[in-house]
């Protein structure tokens, strides 16, 4: 991911940037809502600081009782926190791929596969989205 994807980025019409939202302008100026993996883990000092001025929403990957956003997302955007509906619910939907029963998508993998249940016609595009030793070129976009 690159300022050459900085227009496609832009352009869309929800921007959802994923954890510390590293690249946040510099590829690309919006973020509509940030997406974190564990309220506890991100803290404001570990976000980058143009998402979170410009993310009007945060969304945590967790339960609320389970550690709060610090006291600056609470300032600059709005918490929402989704618990664990959308990771369990992609879990169940790989199942019937994983007969071991071990699958454990990632957080970026279960909002996507939630935004695509309750938005079948969405086109969604992926920039920067990968997860180990995957490169974006073993990804389906």
């Amino acid at each position: 991911m690159s300022a050459v994807d900085a227009p496609h980025i832009d352009a869309a019409d929800l921007v959802l940037r994923f954890n510390s939202a590293p690249l946040c302008g510099a590829a690309g100026q919006r973020v509509d809502v940030l997406l974190l993996n564990r309220a506890r883990v991100y803290t404001s000092k570990r976000i980058n600081p143009i998402a979170l001025h410009r993310a009007s929403e945060v969304w945590v990957n967790d339960l609320e009782t389970n550690g709060q956003v610090d006291w600056l997302f609470e300032k600059e955007c709005k918490p929402r926190y989704l618990g664990f509906g959308p990771i369990e619910k992609a879990r169940k939907n790989l199942a019937n791929y994983d007969p071991f029963q071990k699958s454990n998508p990632t957080t970026g993998a279960s909002i996507i596969a939630e935004l695509l249940d309750r938005r079948p016609d969405a086109s969604i595009h992926l920039f920067g989205f990968t997860h180990g030793d995957l490169t974006p070129e073993f990804l389906p976009v």
